[in-house]
């Protein structure tokens, strides 16, 4: 549902699906360019489970690509993972994809500014 949504928003998902090792997982960010990683844990996965995860891809992607992270599995976890986003709500997630994509849009200005300026000197 939440790459649903994304999409409706302008953003480009791609599905690893659920079963995907870790470890493949900084590969597809850097096939993808992808600047997110979104991850959703059930009621079912084991809470204490979910931050050493969450660790431990963070240390293996780029420190510029965002976590997020959602579903009822990180409700009522005691503190948010170092470097990631909890969105526990499909508002939180519509509102954080929101924000994204208008940093980056800023982003992509500020660097057609300064590439013109280049070729104005």
């Amino acid at each position: 549902m939440a790459d649903a949504l994304a999409s409706l928003h302008g953003a480009h998902c791609i599905s690893l699906g659920p079963q995907t090792p870790l470890e493949k997982i900084p590969h597809a960010v850097s096939d993808y360019r992808a600047g997110i990683v979104c991850l959703c844990f059930s009621a079912a996965y084991p809470k204490r489970r979910i931050l050493p995860y969450l660790k431990e891809l963070r240390n293996i992607v780029p420190k510029h690509v965002e976590i997020w992270v959602g579903g009822a599995g990180p409700v009522g976890l005691n503190r948010s993972p170092r470097g990631g986003k909890v969105l526990l709500t499909l508002q939180d997630f519509v509102a954080a994809v929101s924000k994204y994509r208008r940093a980056r849009a800023r982003e992509r200005l500020a660097n057609i500014s300064n590439d013109a300026e280049l070729f104005s000197n």
